[in-house]
């Protein structure tokens, strides 16, 4: 368990085996987050979360939060400017069984469609 953290904490802050995938550099940044979870039609689905950030990039968004995001879309609302990006969930895993945090990577929609195809 403790090598997966080391592992998945050197790949989220250092770039790790993931910087040659990734399109735009991303910088590292903690703000409070509000996120909403959105359905197919990207309505609304259960309450708002609080969530911290971790990273940003052109393309997307990295965040923390104690819920697990169990849809393909998110509304992510930057709370001290209340900007606000629709993304889609690229990645989304538990990173500590103890309290529950778990560790989440979106791609902003607008650049998910252009890579994509959509």
């Amino acid at each position: 368990m403790i090598a997966k953290l080391i592992h998945t904490f050197r790949s989220q802050i250092f770039g790790g085996e993931t910087d040659n995938r990734r399109r735009h550099r991303r910088v590292v940044r903690r703000t409070l987050l509000t996120i909403l979870k959105l359905d197919g039609d990207l309505s609304k689905v259960g309450e708002p979360i609080w969530a911290i950030s971790s990273d940003f990039s052109k393309g997307g968004i990295g965040f923390t939060c104690k819920h697990r995001i169990d849809t393909k879309y998110v509304r992510v609302t930057i709370n001290e400017d209340n900007q606000s990006m629709v993304g889609v969930v690229r990645h989304a895993r538990l990173i500590d069984e103890a309290d529950g945090t778990h560790f989440v990577g979106i791609q902003f929609f607008d650049d998910y469609h252009a890579h994509n195809g959509g």
